[in-house]
């Protein structure tokens, strides 16, 4: 005897012909009545008595779900790459099973972020919205396409005399390897609602590799004593062997990345490394055209930048083989707890050294 399907999202022809074997199919939802003109109740209504439930963009709250349930639904699906239009908590109450299509968008995913990095090397954002708003370096002018003896007003390069603002041709983006972060859960076959626990590592000190702005960076015999101690073994490329740049703690931009990436709780590395310092300088700010901000800047604005110090006593002991962080000296603890405050995210984990034994868990009374 064939199950009984309300279908709101299209399924390929060759599935299709399978699926009707299988089973008496209704076209319900957006598949029936066009994408934008469905509301909750009328999906409610057409899928009801249905004992399969296929869903596109249509949304199914709880009271949408039990009446389902009550009607004989035993399944439901959600072709969509994370089910967030239904609600979980009353199917799981329902006992109904969930399907749904991790990592269907993978390749468009992919496609646009390779797009955006271009776009963002090669500064066509820049010149787009440059030419969109008519933005010049000449006199306004009525109609921004109409002007004479101009060549390429997008890729340049351009004349002295030419009216538009020249935003350069960026950097090529070939042969550099580059590093993707995916913020959420894209290729890990669970939804992001799923993920109740973000840990962000954070280097007690700054460090970096090749080229861009880096506002608490150090230079000199103090950047080479930092670097000699740093790390495990020194902070130097693992590949190359090429120095790495080295700076002070940026609680500036380790704020906009703590947020950005919803960390919950903060582990903090390599703090055994500044045991030798009688001071210890932190960026807690960027001075700007002669302000002060504690807001991570744009691009522009980044390049422009100047660290904002605050200076905290240092320990002056070796710390490693502490295993309690009450047992740390009272200026570690200060320097733990000022980070803390600065990134507005708790530090539940404190690193005394490079072995995987040498982790200190302590209780944060941290809170916003």
């Amino acid at each position: 005897m064939k199950k009984t399907l309300a279908l709101c999202t299209p399924i390929p022809e060759k599935q299709m012909e399978y699926i009707k074997e299988q089973c008496d199919i209704t076209i319900c939802g957006e598949l029936k009545h066009g994408k934008g003109n469905v509301t909750e109740e009328m999906t409610k209504e057409e899928c009801m008595g249905h004992e399969l439930v296929v869903l596109g963009d249509e949304y199914a709250g709880a009271d949408t779900i039990k009446a389902w349930a009550e009607s004989g639904m035993k399944f439901m699906g959600v072709a969509k790459g994370t089910p967030a239009t239904v609600d979980h908590n009353a199917i799981k109450e329902a006992g109904l099973e969930l399907s749904y299509t991790p990592g269907r968008n993978r390749v468009a995913v992919a496609e646009f972020t390779i797009g955006l990095m271009i776009a963002v090397a090669r500064k066509l954002t820049l010149s787009c919205t440059g030419l969109s708003k008519g933005e010049h370096v000449g006199e306004p002018m009525e109609d921004i396409y109409d002007v004479p003896d101009v060549k390429n007003v997008t890729f340049g390069p351009l004349d002295e005399k030419h009216p538009f603002v020249d935003y350069g041709i960026g950097f090529e983006l070939y042969g550099k390897k580059l590093g993707v972060a995916g913020y959420g859960a894209i290729g890990a076959g669970i939804p992001p609602y799923e993920i109740k626990k973000v840990v962000t590592v954070v280097k007690a000190y700054s460090s970096a590799v090749g080229a861009g702005s880096f506002v608490s960076e150090i230079f000199g015999d103090e950047a080479d004593e930092l670097r000699r101690r740093g790390g495990d073994g020194g902070e130097f490329g693992a590949t190359t062997g090429r120095p790495r740049r080295m700076g002070w703690f940026d609680a500036v931009a380790t704020r906009y990345g703590v947020r950005m990436q919803g960390t919950t709780e903060v582990a903090l590395t390599v703090v055994d490394v500044l045991g030798y310092l009688d001071e210890i300088p932190m960026c807690v700010g960027y001075e700007i055209d002669g302000k002060v901000t504690k807001d991570f800047p744009t691009t522009s604005e980044l390049e422009k930048a100047k660290p904002v110090l605050k200076t905290l006593p240092g320990w002056k002991c070796d710390i490693r083989g502490i295993k309690n962080y009450e047992d740390l000296p009272k200026e570690c603890r200060d320097y733990v707890e000022a980070i803390e405050k600065e990134i507005e995210a708790p530090i539940t984990m404190v690193s005394n050294g490079p072995g995987r034994h040498e982790i200190i868990h302590r209780v944060s009374s941290y809170s916003k």
